[in-house]
């Protein structure tokens, strides 16, 4: 490949594994279920066990991060290639492939790729999710079924005979790459074989054997003319039959002859139908099967020509074809059918003959179908298209039948031919991938695909009659929290019971979808803003009733963001992203509620957008920085440590507050790297205070929720501290007590991989989010941060003042030491150290410094270190 596939543009977020009974359905299945990675050459992040069928093993797969499109045909790639980044420059989410795919034991395998596309914000594939369905054999009947037919036709038309047969050996060297089909004629007056449709063969060959006298070690072709049956040579350099003609074939490369007789009606000799191969070998049972069939179809083609009975010619032409064959006259009583027609329908030929083909109709099938193809074959035209057909003994069936009408020299129709296959466990296996590719899995939901047909229906009716509609994206509140503490079975179950108490809150008009994780969406035809409103209302109320998962009683509560057509756009992708914004405005106002897209709103998201794209730079472009603000003990006034606060200047946009930014980090998957940056930066700048004579101060560094979730985060960190040399009580990590709640038993085995590397933890913001005293007590954290909206108004509010005493005394009793953020006045100081507070960081000491205002002021303090 050239060029980077069009899904190797960006790589992803992180993503969550499917649910364990959705996984056990496919394996049992043939379709194999797919996700690559938007990287370069498409690396494999999920194959489903039943990959197996191609001789792989899925865990390779994805341990081995394998490129998928290395397993692609190259002569398939460059469609490949194209055919995606035209569907993502149209935006088109789901589309159907075609292309070989090469198994473990090095053949191609023919798939049908059901693929679903993942874009971020910038349109840029990110994700590509695909159902593949091994379609080779069907592939293979269908170009045998089509090779014969197309054959049959020009049988039975005034085509001469060596185009006829050149087009019959070019069909089969298309079937079987690699290998060269030849047919020979005998020439019985002579008894020599004539080169007559060798097309791709070299000519010097074609040229050699031309005229050669048939008998019994004739090489391939000369000793099956002679002796009437098969003579397979697998090694042309060794076999005594080609002794005296090796020769004329090595030198081209042909290194194994496979030859049938081919003979006439009366068993009589016309010629050889043989192929030659570039390896030494013998065919297989399926190449014997081939050759058989290609020497039967042109005998009859030659005998065709020899013969003015036209009608018996075909019959024998198709009578043991696997194919249903039908011949009905003008008046379409069936005149002929084959054994195939007679095993397919369950009826004899004293049932079918003379009888009108509609004795086969299940009812099924529309009028419209028929109608069309009478008009066509009336005209002089073939037909194509599917029969729901029922059998004899009442079973119904699904054909592909392809009619013809048969043209006299003359111009006169006389008759109509139909080749009719059975595709009913094709058909089956369609609807099987239709059902993985319209609709979601675990919830039966419509999903994205169909959520836009739907959609597009819709806006055709609503701008027909003026008419608006509504679209609201439905997403749960602390989903993840709720699948974290209970398990992804019993999440799945409750994301099945939310979507079915949804389902019962809407229209029969109405479309609701289910888009991935916890997130619906909800399409409302013929609905204004008050209508929606009330929808909203109602979808809130009922989801907010408790529900029973597995055990356990949940309350799952929803935020709701709705945009209206055509006012806030006329397509579905615009009003997907303005519902979304309203979505995470009502998430951010309080969840269990919902909100209409505003103008505003817009604003926001695009300057969202912009710092994400930007992020990804300002590390590299030295755009973050820290800065340090001082703790200092109460007792004597030493400073003890700083902490060490992040900031990014934006070169545009000026200062950007971590408030904003780092949450845009953590969805990003920025985080980790940033936070490692921090981390490093910190414990160098320890390195060089040590060396300016500051003594051994400690740095804090905060952790966010993500961080700390990372089960490498201790690896990490002493990775870190090896690097520095500085010991690990130089360095203290804070983490909010919400942060640490998400999940209180992995928060214990963190902080516990934390303490083997005697690192010092602090709770910040103690007493503003969600506490438990008995995980506080096995956290067993060394310092509790008391948050600063608490000591601003000390000196005016007595709950702040009985809360701040009641975190000291809570930390004496525990063991653990006190800080107080925010600490900006002598007043507060005082009561602070006259109540047992131990250390203090604030205004009043300083604001944060860069590291040499830092320096420059904890050098200017050390010496005389006044009392506070």
């Amino acid at each position: 490949m050239q060029a980077p596939h069009p899904l190797a543009l960006y790589a992803p977020g992180p993503r969550h594994s499917g649910s364990g009974f959705l996984a056990t359905a496919i394996n049992a299945s043939p379709v194999v279920a797919i996700t690559w990675v938007g990287a370069e050459g498409c690396p494999v992040a999920f194959v489903s066990d039943n990959v197996s069928q191609w001789g792989y093993h899925a865990a390779d797969w994805m341990r081995q991060q394998l490129r998928y499109l290395d397993l692609v045909h190259p002569d398939d790639l460059d469609g490949l290639n194209t055919e995606v980044e035209a569907k993502r420059l149209q935006g088109v989410e789901n589309y159907v492939q075609h292309y070989r795919l090469r198994t473990a034991d090095g053949r191609w395998a023919w798939v049908e790729d059901r693929t679903w596309m993942e874009y971020d914000a910038a349109g840029t594939i990110t994700w590509a999710h695909g159902v593949l369905l091994d379609i080779s054999a069907r592939k293979q009947q269908e170009q045998v079924a089509e090779l014969e037919r197309q054959t049959l036709e020009r049988l039975l038309g005034p085509i001469e005979l060596q185009p006829l047969l050149e087009f019959m050996v070019r069909g089969y060297q298309a079937l079987m790459p690699g290998r060269l089909f030849s047919v020979l004629l005998l020439d019985l007056k002579t008894s020599t074989v004539l080169d007559f449709a060798s097309p791709d063969l070299p000519i010097a060959f074609r040229q050699a054997i031309d005229g050669l006298a048939i008998g019994p070690q004739a090489g391939s072709c000369g000793s099956a003319a002679f002796l009437g049956h098969a003579v397979i040579v697998p090694d042309i350099a060794t076999d005594p039959l080609w002794a005296d003609y090796k020769h004329l074939a090595l030198p081209h490369g042909l290194a194994a002859c496979w030859s049938l007789p081919i003979k006439g009606p009366q068993g009589q000799v016309l010629g050889t139908f043989a192929v030659y191969t570039p390896h030494i070998g013998a065919p297989s049972a399926a190449d014997l099967a081939t050759l058989e069939r290609g020497a039967y179809l042109a005998g009859l083609a030659i005998d065709r020509h020899q013969s003015l009975d036209k009608l018996l010619k075909l019959q024998q032409a198709v009578e043991q074809s696997p194919s249903s064959i039908v011949i009905a006259n003008l008046d379409a009583e069936i005149e002929y059918a084959n054994a195939a027609f007679f095993q397919a329908t369950g009826y004899t030929a004293q049932e079918v003959l003379g009888q009108n083909p509609r004795l086969l109709q299940s009812g099924k099938t529309p009028p419209s179908v028929y109608r069309e193809m009478w008009a066509a074959l009336g005209s002089g035209r073939r037909w194509e298209g599917e029969l729901i057909n029922r059998r004899k003994d009442g079973s119904e069936y699904t054909e592909m039948a392809r009619l013809a009408p048969i043209v006299q020299a003359d111009g006169r129709i006389t008759h109509y031919v139909g080749i009719k296959e059975d595709i009913t466990q094709r058909k089956l296996a369609e609807q099987q991938i239709e059902r993985l590719a319209f609709f979601d899995q675990l919830t039966g939901l419509p999903n994205r695909q169909l959520l836009h047909d739907r959609f597009h229906q819709a806006a055709s009716q609503a701008q027909r009659h003026h008419q608006q509609m509504a679209l609201m994206y439905i997403d749960l509140d602390n989903f993840k929290h709720i699948n974290d503490t209970l398990g992804h079975h019993l999440g799945d179950e409750l994301l099945l019971r939310v979507a079915q108490r949804l389902s019962a809150q809407v229209r029969a008009g109405d479309t609701l979808s289910r888009q991935g994780g916890d997130e619906f969406v909800l399409l409302l035809p013929e609905c204004d803003q008050a209508a929606a409103s009330l929808v909203a209302d109602k979808l809130i109320e009922q989801a907010g009733c408790s529900l029973v998962v597995g055990a356990h009683e949940v309350t799952a509560t929803l935020s709701v963001g709705i945009a209206l057509y055509p006012h806030d756009g006329d397509t579905l992708d615009e009003l997907a992203r303005c519902a979304d914004m309203a979505m995470y405005q009502a998430k951010q106002e309080g969840r269990s509620t919902f909100r209409f897209f505003t103008p505003a709103l817009r604003t926001h998201s695009s300057r969202t957008l912009r710092l994400r794209n930007d992020l990804r730079l300002a590390l590299e472009r030295g755009q973050l920085a820290l800065v340090y603000q001082p703790q200092v003990r109460l007792a004597d006034g030493k400073m003890l440590g700083v902490e060490a606060l992040l900031r990014w200047q934006h070169p545009e946009l000026g200062p950007i507050s971590p408030a904003e930014f780092i949450p845009i980090a953590e969805t990003c998957g920025l985080i980790l790297p940033i936070g490692d940056w921090v981390l490093r930066q910190g414990l160098q700048q320890l390195q060089r205070w040590d060396a300016a004579g500051l003594g051994a101060l400690t740095v804090a560094v905060n952790l966010s929720a993500v961080q700390f979730r990372d089960l490498r985060l201790a690896e990490r960190i002493g990775q870190l501290l090896h690097e520095s040399g500085l010991p690990a009580q130089r360095l203290e990590i804070e983490l909010t007590e919400s942060c640490a709640m998400i999940n209180p038993q992995g928060s214990i085995n963190t902080l516990e991989g934390l303490r083997q590397l005697q690192i010092p933890i602090a709770i910040d913001d103690f007493g503003t989010g969600y506490s438990s005293l008995s995980y506080l007590k096995r956290f067993k954290v060394g310092r509790l941060k008391i948050d600063q909206s608490f000591v601003r108004d000390l000196h005016l509010d007595p709950d702040d003042r009985a809360i701040v005493r009641a975190i000291i005394g809570l930390a004496d009793h525990l063991g653990m030491r006190t800080v107080a953020e925010g600490v900006e006045t002598a007043e507060q100081l005082a009561w602070l150290r006259e109540h047992g507070c131990d250390e203090a960081q604030g205004y009043f000491f300083s604001r944060p410094l860069s590291p040499e205002a830092m320096q420059a002021w904890a050098l200017a303090r050390a010496p005389q270190q006044p009392a506070v």
